[in-house]
């Protein structure tokens, strides 16, 4: 026999992440199997259609799942290909379906059995955002901005929530949690907040791929 935490007389726990991407998402969804309570913080409001959502700068270009990154998202959120095929997801093998040119000249074509699935970026967030809206426990907060953490402690700190508010000009207020992440990328003032709390802020690290990417989009006659 199994008990709640309610029948144990456990306090409930919560986490907070701050910012709604594709980032937060997959954040709430592992956070939602340990913690009671998760919610998303999102500064911008959701498009009620398959549109662009602000904050995004690359979403225009053509997007594609890679093999690695089709299998995370279908073990966090179990059907999602499926799902992501009926909506119009295409699904390409990589090395058979597509053509690389390399400096070299043009790579050669094989079945490697890793299949991509190319769809638009406001189809793999909204398939995204459906799979989490489903958790129970997982709640969304939109229009709302953090400004600052909260902190509690003596020489050993901890954070213990957030100070946000409503982008309507609502009044500030404190939420309260036992864990909260920050997947705001690179808008991130967490640097900020921990200097407010005369805290140092981490050491940077900068991974430098050296790569870029294009791409156009063609209308047909």
């Amino acid at each position: 026999m199994s008990l709640t935490r309610a029948q144990l007389s456990m306090p409930a726990t919560s986490a907070l992440v701050i910012g709604g991407s594709l980032a937060g998402m997959c954040a709430a969804r592992v956070l939602s199997d340990n913690f009671d309570k998760v919610t998303i913080i999102e500064r911008d409001a959701y498009p009620s259609a398959l549109d662009f959502r602000p904050g995004v700068p690359q979403a225009r270009h053509v997007h594609n799942l890679l093999a690695r990154g089709l299998r995370e998202f279908e073990s966090f959120f179990p059907g999602f290909e499926v799902r992501m095929r009926e909506r119009g997801a295409v699904p390409v093998e990589s090395g058979w379906d597509t053509a690389t040119l390399w400096p070299h000249g043009w790579a050669r074509r094989a079945h490697t059995g890793l299949w991509q699935l190319y769809a638009s970026r406001p189809l793999i967030e909204d398939t995204v955002r459906e799979f989490c809206r489903r958790l129970p426990n997982v709640t969304f907060l939109e229009r709302t901005e953090v400004s600052a953490l909260r902190a509690a402690g003596g020489s050993q700190r901890y954070c213990t929530g957030v100070e946000v508010r409503t982008r309507d000009d609502g009044p500030s207020r404190t939420l309260e949690a036992d864990l909260v992440v920050d997947a705001s990328g690179a808008h991130t003032k967490s640097g900020e907040w921990l200097q407010q709390l005369d805290l140092a802020a981490p050491e940077e690290e900068l991974v430098e791929g050296y790569t870029g990417y294009s791409s156009r989009w063609f209308a047909s006659d």
